[in-house]
Order: C-alpha cells, then sequence, then structure tokens
C-alpha cells in the first residue's frame, strides 16, 4: 500500500480539545485529521478543530522552514504521516521550552553552523571562528557571496537546532560517501556547487545541549586559536 502524502499547502495547524494538531483542508473546506487514533484514515473533526495557522506559516515563523527542503534545496510539495508527526513534535518541543534554554540552543546552534562553514572552506581566509582549522585540516577554501553564505548558515541553523530540540543533539559529517543531508540541503538552498575542492574538505561536527562541541571526536576546546580574534564561540 502506497504511502498517503498531503500537499503543503493544504495543511493547517490547530487546537482539538487544546491540544495542538495537524489537519487536512479539503476542497469543500473541511478540515480532516491527518493522524486520527482510529483505523479510519483522515477521519472528520466533527467541528473541533480550532485553526491557528497554515503549517508553513508556523514553521516559518518559528524558524523551522528547512525542515520541509527537499534533497535538491527545493520546497517540499507533499508530506506523509512520519514527516507530519515529526514536524509537530519539534514545533511543540520548541514553543515549551523556557526562554533560557531556547537562548542555549540558538548559541549551540549557530557555534555549530559557524564550525561547519570554516570546515568547509566556505571563505576560510575571513573564518567565522577563533579555532585555526586550516593548521590542523588541509581545507580548500570555496569562495562564494556573502549572500549564499548568509542563505547557508540560516537554513543549517535550522537544521541543527531542530535535531538538538528533538533529539538533545547532533551529529554532522561531511565525508566521502556519507554527505549529511541537512548540509546538503543547506548547500544546495544557498545554490553553493559542490565540486571536487568542497567535497574534499571532510570532517564530522558532534554538539549537544550541554553545549559540548567536538570536532573530528576532538573537543573543540583542544584546537588552538586565533590570538586577537574579535570573534569569540561561546558555550
Amino acid at each position: 500500500m502506497p504511502i498517503k502524502k498531503y500537499p503543503i499547502d493544504n495543511l493547517y495547524l490547530g487546537l482539538v480539545d487544546e491540544k495542538k494538531k495537524v489537519a487536512f483542508l479539503d476542497d469543500h473546506g473541511v478540515y480532516h485529521n491527518v493522524h486520527p487514533t482510529s483505523a479510519k484514515l483522515d477521519a472528520l473533526f466533527d467541528g473541533k478543530f480550532k485553526l491557528v495557522s497554515s503549517l508553513k506559516e508556523v514553521l516559518t515563523q518559528n524558524e523551522l522552514s528547512a525542515l520541509v527542503i527537499d534533497s535538491n534545496g527545493n520546497p517540499k510539495q507533499y508530506l506523509n504521516i512520519e514527516e507530519i508527526k515529526y514536524l509537530l513534535n519539534v514545533l511543540e518541543r520548541k514553543l515549551s521550552m523556557s526562554q533560557m534554554m531556547l537562548q542555549r540552543s540558538n548559541i549551540i546552534s549557530n557555534n555549530v553552523v559557524n564550525v561547519v562553514s570554516d570546515l568547509l572552506g566556505l571563505n576560510i581566509s575571513s573564518p567565522a571562528t577563533p579555532f585555526k582549522f586550516y593548521e590542523k585540516f588541509d581545507i580548500n577554501e570555496i569562495l562564494i557571496s556573502a549572500k549564499k553564505l548568509k542563505l547557508f548558515k540560516k537554513y543549517l541553523f535550522e537544521y541543527v537546532q531542530s535535531s538538538l530540540i528533538a533529539e538533545k543533539n547532533v551529529r554532522l559529517v561531511f565525508e566521502v560517501g556519507a554527505r549529511d543531508y541537512r548540509i546538503t540541503r543547506s548547500l544546495n538552498k544557498a545554490k553553493i556547487l559542490q565540486g571536487n575542492k568542497l567535497n574534499q574538505n571532510i570532517f564530522s561536527v558532534a554538539a549537544d545541549l550541554e553545549g559540548h562541541i567536538k570536532v573530528n571526536d576532538v573537543d573543540i576546546k583542544e584546537y588552538p586559536k586565533e590570538q586577537g580574534f574579535q570573534k569569540t564561540i561561546k558555550y
């Protein structure tokens, strides 16, 4: 039996008995439950559904739009039930986080994105972090526009933060035959070509919500820092 998919433009977030639900809006203006507890697919909400907003708008407002980007960097047109459940889970966890924990996840996610950016060699002559990765690794510089770099970081940030929220840790691998989909989709979205020079910059980065970051399984604090570097990395 083929997996049922729903047009993302017809998916809406709302409340049923004060619980967040995602509904499918049909051509007749009727909302259907896309993940009912009964065996019947698309069970009606019996008028209990209280609309909040479209799913796409909610994801954008909460910096989670990267989660509906396909492998080519294009917006997904359809979502299956497992994808919808994952999105709702991440959204609920993010909305329930304290301001302190949310700020912490923002800082850690931003740190991870900057580390990945440097390890990919993106404008490495003006590194985003104070760590001398270019001394430890043979990194090819990939020159791109500031606009592309900003777009890459925006989408990777959303991927990293959502992983930290959902699983409390994240591991990104960029190696031959094992390129993390979050990195490749962010590169594709920013239209950064993945040629031989970039693909030779192999690495792994791991982080958790406690603020620990490892590069190639070595604590980032073990790497030397640039003297007088103005940008700092927070933990």
